[in-house]
């Protein structure tokens, strides 16, 4: 009988489990120009919520950018260093000249909230990188570099 609790107790569904996607990577390296795909591995849909923009050199921050509809260029230090379009409301792309471009590729294969993920040639000589953070409840950073 202490068994049979025991696996129900523990078998149970987290609840904190349901408040945030769980994202097929946590980072993604840029180093190679095949494309990557970034997605739900639970099948829970999800937003980009905002951007951090952080220098190689020594990690510190250099802007952040929370995605609105309203709000389509990506400043650092006062410098337009890409731009970010939506479509209904969601992020539908991100471009970063000579660092990577991020589109949204849909629901495919299974897979909720697909993005592309694709290096530009000189990414790995880019001065910055960035993490992005997946909601649906909680954040989740994803780092790109």
């Amino acid at each position: 009988m202490f068994t049979a609790i025991l696996f129900i107790a523990c078998s149970k569904d987290d609840e904190d489990s349901d408040r945030f996607p769980q994202l097929n990577k946590e980072s993604f390296s840029l180093s190679s120009l095949s494309p990557d795909t970034l997605y739900s591995v639970n099948k829970k849909d999800y937003t980009l919520e905002r951007m951090i923009v952080l220098s190689r050199t020594d990690n510190s921050t250099l802007g952040e950018l929370k995605f609105s509809s309203n709000q389509s260029d990506i400043v650092v230090g006062g410098n337009k260093i890409g731009s970010v379009s939506y479509r209904n409301g969601k992020v539908s792309s991100i471009d970063i000249p000579d660092f990577c471009s991020i589109t949204l590729i849909g629901d495919v294969l299974n897979k909720k909230c697909a993005y592309k993920v694709q290096a530009y040639a000189k990414a790995s000589s880019s001065p910055y990188y960035i993490i992005l953070f997946a909601m649906d409840g909680a954040p989740v950073g994803v780092t790109i570099k």
